[in-house]
């Protein structure tokens, strides 16, 4: 996703076997310098942002969350999206296994 010539989300693809794995990434308060040696989808002229620059402000992180999982679960058609981290999950998996 680019906010004007500058990149704030990377979402990854990968299939294998079959399987696809997808991944979104989004710089929110980043440390950019990370990001100095990187050149944008292959276009040398572009940079990395973050949301905390364009914003203007610090966020936090589960009010992103909490819009993300809104925003993808409209996108996708659902009608009721509900946000789980991965200890949860584990958690989850792990009870049911033991059953």
């Amino acid at each position: 996703m680019w906010v004007g010539e500058r990149k704030v989300a990377f979402i990854g693809v990968r299939i294998s076997r079959g399987v696809t794995c997808h991944g979104i990434s989004l710089n929110v308060n980043t440390d950019l310098s990370f990001y100095d040696h990187i050149v944008p989808c292959g276009i040398p002229h572009l940079r990395v942002t973050s949301m905390e620059r364009v914003s203007g402000g610090l966020l936090r992180m589960g009010d992103v969350r909490r819009s993300l999982t809104r925003s993808l679960g409209q996108v996708m058609g659902f009608a009721a999206v509900t946000h789980a981290d991965l200890q949860e999950l584990l958690g989850e998996a792990a009870a049911s296994l033991a059953r």
